[in-house]
């Protein structure tokens, strides 16, 4: 079997998967019916995942190598900050105004360049390509609105994140931040929606970004269960779920930073 033929038939197994899990739930059908269900979307499931190609993981204990190289520099002592966002910046604009009252210089961009990392002490964005670079270069990032826990959890030990709500459409019901953890969630992404964060919510990651630059920053026992967590989950998961497997841990390691305390508080 060609590589493209195994992911087209894993594709097509993880497709029916979810739909027999979407029938499986349905407590309109009978009990032995729903059960039936549930076995054929773990068969589907584990062929679906024997058959997928290797995939290729976000190398994060390379990054951290790489981070740590290019760490020092003028942007250590620097009290410029990059801004990159990319969505409208109205519910950013309390968060920003808090950051100039503080004493730091924005400069807002686009596609920050290796320049202007070099010259900045931290990044704020809503873009995940640019909180990569922003630690392959050494510095820092608070980013927002991220969609996945994985892919946007931060290498950099000074790095802050903040997921976007994700809303279960078929019940309207918010899903908690642990839930987030777990494969019936990423089983279930097709019916999930996101609102973004708050004015008021990234003004506190702010807040909290701003502390832990100027070194009054220290790890709540939330943030380290929620990175406890992730690093455990993505274990278990990353040989079921091909998005855990590309952004999840590396060889046990997830990341340095932390989630905002605002949304490690509730993930318990």
């Amino acid at each position: 079997m060609t590589p493209r033929t195994r992911t087209v038939a894993a594709a097509f197994w993880r497709e029916l998967a979810h739909e027999t899990r979407r029938h499986a739930g349905d407590e309109r059908l009978p009990l032995p019916l729903r059960t039936r269900l549930r076995e054929v979307t773990q068969r589907a499931l584990d062929r679906s995942a024997r058959l997928a190609p290797p995939v290729a993981r976000y190398p994060r204990r390379r990054v951290r190598r790489a981070m740590n190289t290019a760490s020092g520099g003028a942007g250590d002592a620097a009290s410029v900050v990059v801004v990159a966002v990319r969505r409208p910046l109205d519910s950013f604009a309390p968060a920003l105004a808090f950051l100039r009252e503080a004493g730091w210089h924005l400069v807002e961009m686009r596609e920050p360049d290796a320049p202007s990392l070099a010259a900045a002490r931290f990044v704020v964005t809503d873009a995940l390509d640019v909180q990569q670079t922003a630690a392959e270069a050494g510095r820092p990032s608070l980013a927002v609105n991220v969609d996945d826990v994985f892919r946007g959890y931060p290498i950099h030990p000074a790095g802050v994140y903040a997921v976007r709500r994700a809303i279960d459409l078929d019940t309207g019901r918010a899903v908690p931040m642990g839930e987030r953890l777990t494969e019936g969630y990423y089983r279930n992404l097709r019916n999930m929606g996101f609102r973004h964060l708050s004015a008021a919510e990234i003004l506190d990651a702010a807040r909290e970004m701003h502390a832990g630059i100027s070194g009054a920053w220290q790890e709540r026992d939330s943030q380290r269960r929620f990175r406890e967590g992730a690093m455990a989950a993505g274990a278990r998961l990353a040989a079921r779920v091909p998005a855990v497997a590309a952004w999840g841990p590396d060889e046990g390691f997830i990341g340095d930073g932390r989630l905002a305390a605002f949304q490690a508080e509730g993930a318990a």
